[in-house]
């Protein structure tokens, strides 16, 4: 393989054409997307609720429900 003579051509893309590549990646990568979703958001969501037991009343509750 001849690395010197690989070319790109690069184009802008629609707005349209931009969502929809974004939407295919997501498709393929869905398990991946989730995993560090849920990796960035049970630490936030431990912390909430460990603070959220500290505040007098019903505010414990709508700390949890506005995470």
């Amino acid at each position: 393989m001849n690395l010197d003579l690989v070319t790109v051509h690069i184009r802008p893309r629609t707005s349209w054409e931009a969502i929809d590549i974004g939407f295919a990646l997501a498709r393929r990568r869905y398990l991946k997307l989730w995993l560090l979703w849920l990796l960035c958001a049970l630490p936030a969501l431990a912390l909430v609720g460990g603070c959220s037991f500290l505040l007098p009343g019903p505010a414990a509750k709508w700390s949890l429900f506005l995470f």
